[in-house]
């Protein structure tokens, strides 16, 4: 970040509203809410602190809170939030939104194109409001809002899949924020409680906070001391259950004692629900309400609203118990409760809960906060002050590479090859460790034009609950300091594909003569974890030197605080909203059933790179829905300017773009990763979509390293493959030369996944198949047979 002042954001997406949080990173500057203009609203006096959670979709974009309602040839949809969740029966109801957007309008949508159109529609917001700003000069410096470094922090439930999480995370890098971060929406409600709104503390104290929102309740219990310092006394924790619980219990009990037919409507319930909305902020506990659906009144009496009410306040006593058993346990009983949110304004909601909690503990003391935007300003106030807990990965994340050796050590015949996977990231993992270095080789023909000698790529996964641990072994086969699983074909469907990383080759630096055909490059690959994402860095390796190619980031979901892991690990997590497309396997092999959306299609056993190279293997990237996309597409762009890349990173705790040219919105069994969103490149995005499998194959004789390449491009004197035999530079001291110090005559960096870049030109043609990079093995001794040490260094031939 530079010492120029850059704006925090902190966007809360709730069930009903969004609210938007933001500040200038200048110590004087103190958090302000973002006001969103109603319709035809000339003045402030109209304007919202909130924005309501309704969506629409137009012929052109979408249209969001008010806006949403205005025009009548829309597709409109509320509740976003849990339909991305999985939450029937919203799921359902998203999922047939994009489908009438998609037969109304020919658009094909996403969860997450349409988290990114809001995120860019709360920066057009914050545009006008930080211009109209009396001291906007001061922190502009002349810069145009567009230039200044944006981050981003985006709430969630404690209780939540990776689909929200991820969802968020990656429209927030799609919109142009240059960081997103993350933090559980209890955690942030705590922190404005303690900090902003000052609650009258004994300090040192333990306070327990509920957050019930719309579709969540979620527990945070903290230790305040003398200087309002805040940490954590417990695991987090959180339930499925909030406002809407009271809305459903409702709609059951009307569907049984009314005659109103269309509450069985989903569509139509939706603006009944509203309607009661009003129903139980006027209820006190002990008068009737009326439910007024012009030209019908229902009566609803005090008993009636007390039922609707009984499951939610059950759920949120449970929830405190077990938070404050948890917090006892740990040497620090909470002594002060606080409950947030928007069931928290009916003082008669807030006061049952409170008499339930003091006739248990009588020396608690219960207060309730109901602040418009108290999340989202809760958020900022964690960026300025935040927790000392490390943040460790909750699964582990692994690079694919090619391997033409058995297990054993012995060559795969007929020249095929197997996938397998270097786990450079390992489940416990804390983000401060370092991250191995993995290097990759690969064949360059100067003559190629395909995509094969252009780029050098591999994907990302990471494991899941159905993944068996013991197939992660030690390495003792490739050179990479790293456990593996390999081969890696028949676990792929218990993975969850990530992505891909993708690098431009410079063939500048690498064919320096006229003469020069083939060359044999190295490559390396760094890792470094960034809260939910993965900073991945290609460099080209020039004798001493290191050329930097690429920066790409991919959203993991997979960095999230101690606390919060330890109570995943023992808590049972929704399914998530499907949102990549279905793919059946070409061989008709019978498929493990899938039990999660993540999930990628199974792979070849072992492909042959001859055959992977046929020209009936080689598809366009932009293909019908009818036509097969055996392999996981690249991710969706997010495009940055060079001078200023994305960097993006999440302190706890999730991408989900369609195909454009795929079928209806459904329900997927077997899934794999969307081509990009071509919509908002313009003419500037032709390059591949994806990549053919490498054309080289490895295997390691003696002390040097040999490479039979198998081309589609065949030597012209004699039509035959070229072999080449080289010996590896030494690695000694590099010197990392950044590809800005280089000439750019040839320079085209790729825009694939989330990464910054420039585009000149693009390949002629393009493949639809999955590229993974070969990796040198290590040595097998000829006396013992072990593979990791040659004959002149076994320990047995010495004695």
């Amino acid at each position: 970040m530079s010492d120029l002042p850059d704006i925090d954001v902190a966007i809360d997406l709730g069930t009903t509203t969004v609210a938007v949080c933001w500040r200038w990173t200048s110590p004087e500057e103190m958090p302000r809410l973002l006001k969103f203009r109603s319709p035809g609203s000339l003045t402030a006096q109209k304007d919202s602190l909130e924005l309501p959670a309704t969506f629409a979709r137009s012929q052109h974009q979408w249209h969001f809170g008010p806006d949403a309602t205005v025009y009548s040839d829309t597709v409109t949809f509320s509740n976003v939030k849990m339909g991305i969740s999985g939450r029937p029966p919203y799921r359902e109801q998203l999922q047939e939104t994009l489908r009438k957007a998609d037969q109304e309008y020919g658009v094909k949508e996403t969860p997450v194109t349409l988290l990114t159109s809001m995120f860019r529609y709360i920066q057009d917001s914050l545009k006008e409001q930080v211009l109209v700003e009396p001291n906007s000069k001061k922190f502009l410096m002349q810069r145009e809002f567009e230039n200044i470094a944006k981050r981003c922090w985006v709430t969630y439930p404690v209780k939540q899949n990776d689909s929200l999480r991820i969802s968020l995370v990656e429209a927030a890098l799609a919109a142009g924020f240059d960081e997103v971060h993350g933090i559980s929406e209890s955690l942030a409600a705590v922190h404005f409680a303690v900090l902003e709104k000052q609650v009258p503390l004994s300090t040192p104290s333990t306070v327990l906070l509920i957050d019930c929102g719309g579709g969540s309740s979620d527990a945070a219990t903290v230790i305040v001391d003398e200087k309002r310092q805040i940490k954590l006394a417990c695991v987090t924790d959180g339930l499925s259950v909030g406002g809407q619980t009271v809305n459903e219990t409702a709609r059951a009990w009307l569907s049984n004692n009314s005659q109103l037919t269309y509450i069985k409507d989903d569509l139509q319930w939706e603006m009944v629900s509203v309607i009661f909305d009003g129903c139980k902020m006027a209820f006190n506990g002990i008068d009737p309400v009326t439910l007024k659906l012009i030209p019908k009144f229902i009566k609803l009496e005090q008993n009636e609203m007390q039922s609707f009410y009984d499951p939610l306040i059950s759920n949120v006593l449970d929830l405190f118990q077990t938070q404050y058993k948890h917090a006892e346990g740990n040497g620090c009983p909470p002594n002060h409760f606080i409950l947030c949110g928007g069931p928290a304004r009916n003082s008669w909601f807030f006061e049952t809960i409170k008499n339930e909690i003091c006739s248990r503990y009588p020396s608690m003391i219960c207060e309730r906060i109901f602040e418009v935007g108290a999340v989202a300003q809760g958020a900022l106030l964690y960026a300025q002050n935040p927790l000392t807990e490390p943040h460790i990965a909750r699964a582990a994340i692994g690079l694919e590479y090619l391997d033409d050796h058995h297990p054993s050590g012995r060559k795969i015949k007929s020249g095929k090859v197997q996938y397998g996977i270097g786990w450079v990231i390992e489940q416990g993992h804390a983000s401060t460790e370092e991250v191995p270095c993995v290097e990759f080789l690969k064949t360059i023909y100067r003559q190629d034009k395909g995509p094969g000698s252009r780029y050098i790529s591999t994907r990302v996964f990471a494991t899941t609950e159905r993944f068996d641990q013991t197939k992660i072994r030690p390495n003792n086969c490739i050179q990479w300091s790293c456990p593996i699983t390999y081969p890696a074909e028949d676990v792929l469907p218990e993975l969850e594909y990530l992505g891909k990383a993708v690098a431009r080759i410079p063939h500048n630096k690498l064919f320096l003569k006229e003469s020069d055909r083939v060359v044999e490059a190295r490559f390396l690959c760094t890792i470094k974890p960034l809260g939910q994402l993965l900073e991945l860095v290609f460099f080209l390796v020039l004798g001493s030197e290191r050329l930097k190619l690429e920066k790409i980031f991919l959203p993991a979901a997979n960095w999230i605080n101690e606390s919060e892991l330890k109570w995943e690990q023992g808590g049972a997590i929704p399914d998530p909203l499907p949102h990549r497309q279905v793919q059946r396997s070409q061989k008709g092999r019978k498929r493990k059933r899938r039990q999660s959306i993540w999930d990628v299609p199974d792979e070849p056993e072992a492909t042959s790179t001859e055959q992977a190279l046929k020209p009936s293997n080689k598809s366009s990237s932009i293909c019908s829905s009818s036509e097969s996309q055996p392999f996981p597409q690249a991710d969706t762009p997010a495009l940055t300017s060079a001078s200023h890349p994305q960097l993006a990173t999440v302190d706890s705790g999730s991408s989900n773009h369609q195909n454009p040219n795929q079928g209806s919105f459904s329900i997927p069994l077997d899934v794999s990763r969307p081509e990009p969103d071509r919509l908002h490149l313009g003419d500037r995005f032709d390059t591949i979509a994806s990549l053919p499998v490498p054309p080289v194959v490895l295997r390691r004789g003696g002390d040097q390293m040999s490479i039979s390449s198998i081309c589609e491009r065949y030597d012209d004197d004699n039509n035959t493959r070229p072999e080449r035999i080289f010996s590896l530079c030494h690695k000694g001291n590099t010197r990392i030369l950044d590809i800005d110090e280089t000439e750019k005559d040839n320079e085209c960096a790729v825009v694939l996944g989330n990464r910054s870049g420039s585009i000149q030109d693009s390949p002629d043609f393009e493949f639809n198949l999955s590229e993974a990079a070969p990796v040198k093995r290590k040595p097998k001794c000829a006396s013992c047979q072990e593979l990791g040490h040659t004959f002149m260094h076994c320990p047995k031939s010495s004695d």
